[in-house]
């Protein structure tokens, strides 16, 4: 386990002050859910804002990292329901 500063998602006011984007950080989480569902067939079912915070960019030009906590509750798609997604 370690310790990672950040964030908290929900914190608009944070993330301003930090001059964090949250278009930015809204991609990155849409990302980071379709990468774990249709890349690796699984999900982090426990998505919470307590579960999710933000960190600012560590150098210019790169964008803000998404922290997800607490994986005590992922899923593996099964056959069944990776058949059951919209356009399968």
């Amino acid at each position: 386990m370690e310790y990672l500063e950040g964030i908290k998602i929900t914190d608009l006011a944070g993330l301003e002050r930090a001059g964090i984007d949250r278009q930015a950080v809204a991609q990155l989480v849409i990302d980071a859910y379709c990468e774990q569902l249709y890349l690796h067939g699984m999900f982090h079912a426990d998505p919470h804002p307590g579960n999710l915070f933000v960190q600012p960019p560590s150098r210019p030009g790169e964008g803000p990292k998404l922290i997800m906590l607490d994986f005590g509750l992922c899923r593996q798609l099964t056959t069944g329901s990776a058949s059951a997604t919209p356009g399968s």
